[in-house]
């Protein structure tokens, strides 16, 4: 990128358009020479990576076909940093008893707000059989155990099953 633009979030607009563009990717990689502090700035400060080796004539990348052994990089002998950016759901790392906890606290009351719901729900259409579709924890199934119904389905789609 030309100096004449540095400093005005061309970079960062283009990166964040990338993982916007991708997001089915959990692990991003880069590398940089040691020497590029702009770079370095920019990956680690700007867009959230984090330096996770540096290759050197004593520790080569091994997955440079033009290391062969330990002859160091000719194009940047001195060394190249490798920067790592891990994607995480923070949905993931909740509890489900956590998170039930939470949305029924008396200054949430999401769960009881579902349970109200799904009750008035379920008296205004009674039913042997019902399904549900999205389900996650808090979503008032536990009314379905105060009405007819006989057969109980719920169903949750995610990208990971």
């Amino acid at each position: 990128m030309s100096p004449k633009v540095h400093s005005k979030g061309i970079g960062y607009a283009a990166w964040c358009a990338v993982e916007k563009l991708h997001p089915e990717v959990k692990v991003w990689e880069t590398v940089t020479p040691y020497f590029e502090k702009r770079n370095i700035h920019f990956y680690v400060n700007r867009c959230g990576f984090h330096i996770v080796e540096f290759y050197n004539s004593h520790h080569p990348d091994p997955n440079d076909p033009d290391a062969g052994g330990h002859e160091p990089d000719e194009q940047f002998p001195d060394g190249m940093f490798r920067f790592e950016k891990r994607i995480n759901n923070p949905w993931e790392e909740i509890s489900l008893d956590d998170y039930e906890n939470h949305m029924s606290l008396d200054s949430v009351k999401q769960l009881q707000s579902l349970n109200s719901l799904m009750k008035k729900q379920l008296d205004a259409y009674p039913a042997e059989t019902a399904m549900i579709l999205g389900v996650a924890g808090g979503t008032g199934l536990s009314i379905s155990a105060q009405t007819s119904i006989i057969r109980f389905m719920a169903l949750t789609l995610t990208k990971n099953i």
